[in-house]
């Protein structure tokens, strides 16, 4: 391994979601700031995986934008491959064979020192080359959810680091000889910056004194975004900002659905997301991943609705197991959370100072300060009961 001063370290991410992508700038960025000489590069890892993977992975997340039909298919697909062992088998199988000669290629030219995934499927990769003993680098997992942790957590990867307490005993228990972290929230520092709601309400331009709700889709737009704008209008007096991401589909069906409803605004991607959740009152999300951590930092009470079968719903469930957030599973559930959350006072805005960033975790490999050895594990993996059922908090 090398000082930080002559260090490599390539950062793996996959397009499955502008959450994988925010992450790794997001370390990169950190890496930097704590190790300005450091060489950080960002690829498209399930892309490196080759087409097949690719085009399976991101073909099936992409089941969930086509239709009802496709989306209900992508749920049944993902409760397959979290219940079914040989299912899951199959799919590792198919990553194993297609996926690891391209990514151990790319790993080599790149000359990196260290391998950092966030992405479930690049881990999958890591995981298989480091049990078998083809890849000598250290490899680490930044996990960006609280649930699909069968997924996320792959045995041979040497460093978990994970973005809440709740969820470190169960991923130690799936990867019992890696280590695991706990980090603060791997989201943009702006998010860290104080901004009052005032300052942020005139810098969208919104009324200072009405209530306001954000509503997001994520990066992609998914979930049930006219539903949660239809139940913000008839249950509250709000303004209600909607952020549907790169999905031009979506943005422009749901601006033809709301025009000349003036407090309805329709928004596509947004570098702003800092100024919008610390202008609302409560933000209304789908899809889990970054924006959950996102609200969490900024201290943004949290309500998930519409959620599309599959990873992204188990995510937003194990939030609500662990207290982050409130689960609407139906419009009147939606209803009665805007209500109630509208009536209280904002909560204060949570610290995360004593917690180490992901890019300091990762630098202390880069200093030699943690070492691993991993160690092939046979077997398959099961999910206990805590991770079926709910989080349970680590003491």
């Amino acid at each position: 391994m090398g000082t930080p001063h002559s260090s490599r370290v390539l950062i793996l991410t996959g397009d499955t979601g502008e959450g994988h992508h925010a992450a790794a700038r997001a370390i990169a960025r950190d890496l930097k700031r704590n190790h300005p000489t450091v060489a950080v590069q960002i690829r498209d890892g399930l892309k490196d995986m080759g087409l097949i993977v690719n085009a399976l992975v991101r073909g099936g997340c992409l089941m969930q934008l086509q239709s009802s039909a496709t989306n209900a298919a992508y749920g049944l697909l993902y409760e397959g491959l979290r219940r079914n062992r040989p299912l899951r088998s199959l799919a590792y199988s198919i990553a194993h064979t297609t996926g690891v000669e391209p990514l151990k290629r790319v790993i080599t030219a790149s000359g990196a020192d260290l391998v950092v995934s966030t992405h479930p499927v690049v881990s999958v990769g890591l995981g298989y080359l480091r049990r078998h003993g083809r890849l000598s680098i250290p490899t680490a997992t930044v996990l960006l959810d609280l649930g699909g942790l069968l997924f996320w957590v792959q045995p041979g990867v040497d460093l978990n680091v994970v973005m809440h307490r709740n969820i470190v005993q169960e991923v130690q228990r799936l990867a019992p000889c890696a280590r695991c972290r706990e980090a603060r929230p791997i989201v943009d520092p702006v998010f860290y910056t104080p901004l009052d709601v005032n300052s942020a309400r005139s810098a969208i331009g919104v009324n200072g004194d009405s209530p306001m709700v954000l509503v997001s889709g994520g990066g992609w737009g998914a979930g049930d975004l006219s539903g949660a704008i239809e139940t913000a209008l008839a249950e509250t007096s709000a303004t209600v900002i909607c952020v549907a991401g790169r999905n031009e589909r979506v943005r422009g069906g749901l601006r033809r659905a709301f025009r000349g409803r003036p407090r309805v605004r329709i928004l596509g991607f947004t570098m702003h997301m800092h100024k919008l959740m610390a202008a609302a009152d409560v933000i209304v999300h789908s899809t889990g991943g970054i924006t959950c951590l996102e609200a969490l930092v900024r201290g943004c009470p949290l309500i998930t609705y519409g959620s599309p079968p599959g990873h992204a719903r188990e995510y937003c469930q194990a939030l609500a197991a662990a207290g982050l957030s409130r689960h609407a599973s139906s419009k009147a559930d939606l209803a009665l959370a805007l209500q109630e959350t509208l009536t209280l006072p904002r909560p204060a805005t949570p610290l995360f100072e004593d917690l180490p960033t992901p890019g300091q975790i990762i630098g202390e490999l880069l200093c030699g300060q943690q070492a691993f050895t991993p160690v092939p594990i046979s077997g398959e993996r099961r999910p206990s009961a805590h991770c079926e059922e709910g989080l349970e908090a680590v003491s």
